[in-house]
Protein backbone atom coordinates (compact mmCIF):
# COMPACT_ATOMS: atom_id res chain seq x y z
CA UNK A 1 0.00 0.00 0.00
CA UNK A 2 1.24 3.48 -0.75
CA UNK A 3 -0.11 6.92 0.10
CA UNK A 4 0.64 9.54 -2.56
CA UNK A 5 1.42 12.88 -0.85
CA UNK A 6 -0.45 14.96 -3.45
CA UNK A 7 -3.53 12.73 -3.10
CA UNK A 8 -3.56 11.91 0.61
CA UNK A 9 -7.18 10.76 0.49
CA UNK A 10 -6.31 7.86 -1.80
CA UNK A 11 -4.62 4.53 -1.06
CA UNK A 12 -2.91 2.61 -3.82
CA UNK A 13 -2.46 -1.13 -3.36
CA UNK A 14 0.16 -2.69 -5.61
CA UNK A 15 2.51 -5.62 -6.11
CA UNK A 16 6.04 -5.27 -7.46
CA UNK A 17 7.09 -8.51 -9.13
CA UNK A 18 10.56 -8.42 -10.67
CA UNK A 19 11.18 -5.03 -12.31
CA UNK A 20 7.58 -3.84 -12.74
CA UNK A 21 4.70 -2.51 -10.67
CA UNK A 22 1.13 -3.77 -10.95
CA UNK A 23 -1.65 -1.60 -9.49
CA UNK A 24 -4.15 -3.90 -7.76
CA UNK A 25 -6.69 -1.43 -6.31
CA UNK A 26 -7.12 2.29 -5.69
CA UNK A 27 -9.39 3.36 -2.83
CA UNK A 28 -10.61 6.71 -1.60
CA UNK A 29 -9.99 7.01 2.13
CA UNK A 30 -13.71 7.63 2.81
CA UNK A 31 -14.64 4.18 1.45
CA UNK A 32 -15.24 1.19 3.70
CA UNK A 33 -12.02 -0.48 2.57
CA UNK A 34 -12.22 -3.35 5.05
CA UNK A 35 -15.78 -4.14 3.98
CA UNK A 36 -14.90 -4.02 0.27
CA UNK A 37 -11.86 -6.27 0.69
CA UNK A 38 -13.80 -8.77 2.80
CA UNK A 39 -16.52 -8.94 0.12
CA UNK A 40 -13.86 -9.75 -2.51
CA UNK A 41 -12.55 -12.76 -0.58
Amino acid sequence: MRVVPEFRSYLIFYVAPDDSVQIVRVFHGAQDIKGIVEDDE
